[in-house]
This record gives C-alpha cells, sequence and structure tokens, in this order.
C-alpha cells in the first residue's frame, strides 16, 4: 500500500477487493514515471477523465483500483453485492443512458430530464421522445417513425472538423427537413474553407443530410429495450436484497 493511500484513507484493490500482489503494484508503480511526465500528462489526464473507475493508466495495466476504505467496507460486508461477478457488479452500478419512470400502465416512461445514448464514445441526447412509453415508441415506430441523426462540418484554412448533431425522434407525418437545415446551412457556409478535408466533408455532409441523415432506429431501440431490462433486473435483485435482510 502506498503512502497516499494511508494519508487520505484510500486502499488499492485488485478487480476481487483483495490486496494486489506485489508485481502488479511494481508495475503500476513505474508507470509512474510515464504519468508525471511533463511531456505525457495531459494523455494520462485524458485517460483518467476517460477512464469508468477514473484509472490511471499504470491502474488499468496492473489491473489496480483506488478506493474510499468507506466504500470497500460497506461492499465487503455487503453479501449480496460481495457475491457478484465483476461485470454483474458493474452492471449493477452502471448509470442510465435513458432515465425511465414506472407508467401506471406497467410499462415505462422516458422521462425527460436524462435522455442520451454514446455513438463511437461521444455522449449525444437524445430529442422528441420526452414522456413516451416505450410501447408508444415502438408503434410509432412500426407507423414509420425515425431515429436520426445529422452531420455538420466548419473549416479553417487548413483545419476541417466534422461532427454530428443530437439525436432525433422524427414522426412519420414530419419530413427531416426542418431538423438538418441548420446544419445544412452552417456546413454550407463554413464548412468549404478546409483543403482537402474541408471540400470533401461538406460534399458528402450535405449530400447525407439531404438525404434524411443517419438513420439508427434500430440501434436507439435496442438501448432503451436493454435500459428497461436492466432496471427490471436491478428491481428484481433489490427486492431479494430486502427479503434477505
Amino acid at each position: 500500500m502506498d503512502v497516499l493511500s494511508v494519508n487520505i484513507n484510500l486502499r488499492i484493490v485488485d478487480k476481487n477487493c483483495n490486496k494486489p500482489k506485489f508485481y502488479k503494484v511494481l508495475l503500476r508503480s513505474l508507470f509512474y514515471l510515464i504519468e508525471f511526465n511533463p511531456i505525457t500528462f495531459l494523455v494520462t489526464y485524458i485517460i483518467l477523465k476517460r477512464s469508468k473507475f477514473k484509472q490511471r493508466l499504470g491502474d488499468k495495466v496492473s489491473g489496480i483500483f483506488v478506493v474510499y476504505k468507506k466504500d470497500l467496507i460497506e461492499y465487503m460486508d455487503n453479501e449480496f453485492e460481495n457475491s457478484m461477478e465483476f461485470e454483474d457488479f458493474i452492471k449493477y452500478h452502471r448509470d442510465s443512458s435513458v432515465e425511465l419512470v414506472k407508467h401506471y400502465s406497467g410499462s415505462y416512461k422516458i422521462a425527460p430530464d436524462k435522455q442520451y445514448i454514446e455513438i463511437n464514445n461521444i455522449r449525444k441526447k437524445l430529442i422528441g421522445i420526452d414522456n413516451m412509453t416505450y410501447d408508444e415508441l415502438k408503434n410509432q415506430v412500426n407507423q414509420g417513425a425515425r431515429f436520426r441523426y445529422f452531420y455538420i462540418c466548419v473549416s479553417a484554412l487548413m483545419i476541417s472538423n466534422r461532427s454530428t448533431s443530437d439525436i432525433y425522434f422524427i414522426p412519420a407525418s414530419e419530413s427531416q427537413f426542418k431538423y438538418h437545415l441548420k446544419y445544412t446551412i452552417i456546413t454550407m457556409l463554413f464548412g468549404w474553407w478546409g483543403i482537402p478535408w474541408g471540400i470533401i466533408w461538406t460534399i458528402s455532409s450535405i449530400s447525407n443530410n439531404l438525404n434524411g441523415g443517419e438513420d439508427i432506429t434500430d440501434e436507439v431501440l435496442n438501448i432503451i429495450y436493454s435500459e428497461i431490462k436492466w432496471k427490471e433486473e436491478k428491481q428484481s435483485a433489490l427486492s431479494y436484497q430486502e427479503k434477505n435482510r
């Protein structure tokens, strides 16, 4: 255990909450030489921020986790949680990507305050599905509604950037035009001015937007359905835990 862990009440453990083997601690310590180098510090910081468990590069490589002593004790005293496999524990405590509330009909309604999914590790907001139940959503999709996103390209001299819009739920009765119009205009005005990618991405972005954008309906429905299943499994697990206290 290192001095930092003792001083601020942290502990270093492996994924089974045991004291790490010596070679893992040594490997983690060797990575300090890389992580605290001024040249690589920014890269290390980015890795830390993007890590699900706030692990530095050395932690990831050595399979070590830094946890609060209080949380570790609570976990070890909880027979239900500490009997889980590692992947099940992650699933049990993960954040929802789409917030769901129980509807009086027994189905789940999509809450208006937290709706997003990740595309290529980038979080994108879902727009247009506030207070809809999953059944209502599926019915509209069966009638022709789609989830779509659109492209935006902005350039300046040798620098070009192509990104994607939020994800829109577009009913069957509506045209995609009003949803992509602002992104297409921005691209037409500011996309051309980079060589060569500004020109290439501007043309492909405008073409894609005019053709209706990217249809990711199946992906979104699968994610929402997975959230419902996860919520039901967690509720079942909590009920089991309450019964066995």
